[in-house]
């Protein structure tokens, strides 16, 4: 562990560092009496320059300074650019270590080497196949930064301050811990970019751009979202993805001035470590850099970081080694509505009407318990009668009703029947579909029609019909971008991605 103001010698730090990992590696140690645990390390992740770091790699601001390819860049306009091209000269596990042997040897760069790793002996999968790319820096604080950025400083002024607003006011889940800012507050997290990424860019700039230049933001946003959700295409949702920022990269020129830069060109490389190592949800830095910078936060005045750092990691593995398997049982016998609701079913003629229907008794004030949250597959959910929600909204949902068809709408309350757990939802029905929008672009039939209607859907400003639902049919909490006369709903990506 490495604690300072300015970069390490990295040399002498992993020679010091590296023979107890792999001591750690051949050894394993003892959990309990006979019993031996080994570690695999598998790779390596972090920003570009802290792998350039552990590769012995050149940086991005020299030639051959992709870990996965020899393409070799341009410097034009005082940047490196890194021109699409339909083929690239990838590096194999025999050309690294070859070349980086003849890099450590001559004592020069050998297309981007500059000598051995320290992690050669260590990973026990061989470079460049064990190198990880971290979205959240490459995607999230280089790339899509720098995208919106151009895109805020092409809108007009008073525009732009429209735009600021909807986003300072835009309402998200209450599991979203941070939410959205104005472009114009400069310094913005990654957690944010990552909300205007994946909610907010589409609904709410595509009316103030060009169909073509909304289009191509739009391939961008679909394959990120691709790679860092749910499997939606199945097996093939990883090719999909590469098609998709392959054409992206293609046209970037079109579009933006010098952003074809090194974290652009790292984009179309993210289908194979998808295919090898799943999604970005699952391989990125955000734990780690929030765990870091909550722990600097709430520090007690200790020069030692590193002692403090692995005590609080003992005290978290401490505790959770406390609960037992009983426990989690129990976490799990949690499911269903809770928050018992002072609401008199009398006054509300949906469920009244309801339980006529399906209940021979005349007490609906006893058979029917109203409530207004449930806890389903772990995620709280809220309904319109919970009035402490403030300005969260964790009531608007994607539902599928018994015949399988994805629908959307307000949880007006849950309430109970028979031990069983229900919710009466508001449904806003479907206005068009949102690639309707992009339909004059030329991106529209080659691809953008077939994926951008799994993500993003254009539905009636008010509610036209109610359903009554079991909870299990719930599948997800939405945000909601309101329009003039109609409202834009994307589902959340992923709810237990570190916020």
């Amino acid at each position: 562990m490495w604690i300072g103001f300015q970069q390490p010698l990295i040399k002498t730090w992993l020679r010091e560092c590296i023979p107890s990992l792999n001591q750690l590696k051949s050894s394993g140690f003892l959990i309990r009496k006979n019993e031996k645990w080994y570690v695999y390390f598998l790779g390596l992740i972090g920003d570009c320059p802290a792998i350039k770091l552990a590769l012995n790699h050149i940086g991005n601001n020299g030639y051959y300074s992709c870990w996965f390819c020899k393409i070799r860049g341009i410097h034009t306009a005082n940047k490196r650019q890194y021109y699409y091209q339909e083929v690239f000269n990838m590096r194999s596990i025999n050309s690294y270590r070859n070349e980086s042997k003849e890099a450590e040897v001559k004592h020069e760069n050998v297309n981007g080497h500059l000598g051995l790793s320290f992690f050669h002996e260590l990973l026990d999968i061989a470079l460049p196949h064990s190198i990880l790319m971290d979205y959240m820096h490459i995607t999230l604080l280089r790339h899509t930064r720098c995208v919106v950025l151009q895109i805020y400083a092409s809108i007009v002024p008073k525009t732009r301050s429209e735009i600021d607003d909807q986003l300072n006011f835009q309402q998200f889940p209450h599991t979203f811990n941070r939410k959205l800012k104005p472009i114009k507050s400069g310094h913005i997290k990654a957690s944010e970019i990552k909300n205007i990424l994946f909610y907010a860019l589409l609904p709410i700039f595509y009316q103030h751009l060009q169909v073509d230049k909304a289009a191509h933001v739009a391939l961008s946003v679909c394959a990120i979202l691709m790679l860092h959700g749910p499997k939606l295409f199945g097996h093939e949702t990883g090719l999909l993805a590469h098609d998709l920022l392959s054409i992206y990269y293609r046209d970037h020129s079109k579009y933006y001035d010098n952003l074809e830069n090194l974290v652009l060109h790292l984009h179309i490389h993210y289908s194979n470590q998808y295919l090898n190592y799943g999604s970005l949800n699952n391989t990125n830095y955000f734990a780690q850099e929030s765990f870091l910078g909550a722990f600097a936060k709430n520090k007690h005045g200790t020069r030692y970081w590193g002692d403090l750092l692995v005590h609080h990691f003992n005290i978290d593995f401490a505790l959770q080694k406390i609960i037992n398997q009983q426990e989690v049982n129990n976490v799990n016998h949690n499911e269903g509505a809770f928050d018992v609701a002072r609401l008199s079913i009398n006054n509300i003629e949906k469920l009244l009407s309801w339980h006529k229907r399906v209940c021979d008794c005349n007490q609906p004030a006893i058979c029917i318990i109203i409530y207004h949250r449930s806890i389903i597959r772990g995620q709280t959910y809220h309904s319109l009668s919970y009035r402490k929600r403030q300005s969260s909204n964790s009531f608007f949902v994607k539902y599928t009703n018994d015949r399988r068809d994805i629908l959307f709408g307000a949880i007006e309350l849950f309430f109970t029947y028979k031990n069983s757990s229900l919710a009466l939802i508001n449904n806003y029905p479907s206005k068009h579909l949102f690639s309707d929008v992009f339909a004059s672009s030329a991106y529209y039939h080659s691809c953008l029609s077939k994926y951008i209607n799994m993500y993003f859907y254009v539905l009636q400003e008010k509610p036209s019909s109610f359903h009554y639902i079991p909870i299990h049919q719930i599948l997800n909490l939405c945000v909601v971008f309101k329009k003039d006369n109609f409202i834009i709903v994307t589902p959340i990506s992923q709810a237990y991605e570190h916020d």
